[in-house]
């Protein structure tokens, strides 16, 4: 599922930069890291007062992001296997894999799916 597109206000699309010293900027990124934000969320919530975006995902957080990344990927390679199996119904050509076996992929893709954002939504509990 695509990212729904943003108004133009509320697009980050302007730079300011600052120069720093080299231990400025490691200072900068320890807190930053610290306090579980990217640099520029920091300096957003330091100094505009404005909450976050969102925090730099934990080890666990992280994992999970990647393996629905993958559920995605893969539920989309047995959608395009079912096309092509309905395309090739259509035409008349024969092709021996069972529909119910394909639908019964995306059902499990679907299920791990919905597990995945569950948990990333609520929180690990583990």
């Amino acid at each position: 599922m695509a990212r729904p597109t943003k108004y133009i206000t509320e697009k980050r699309h302007i730079m300011f930069r600052v120069r720093l010293t080299a231990s400025e900027k490691c200072h900068l990124e320890t807190l930053a890291s610290e306090a579980g934000f990217t640099a520029s969320d920091y300096l957003r919530m330091v100094v505009l007062s404005q909450a976050p975006i969102r925090r730099k995902p934990t080890p666990d957080r992280a994992l999970l992001l990647s393996l629905l990344a993958e559920a995605n990927k893969l539920g989309n390679n047995v959608n395009q296997i079912a096309h092509s199996l309905n395309m090739a119904e259509r035409s008349g050509q024969p092709h021996n894999i069972p529909k119910r076996n394909i639908e019964d992929a995306m059902a499990e893709l679907q299920l791990l799916s919905e597990y995945l954002l569950t948990t990333l939504k609520d929180g690990h509990t583990g």
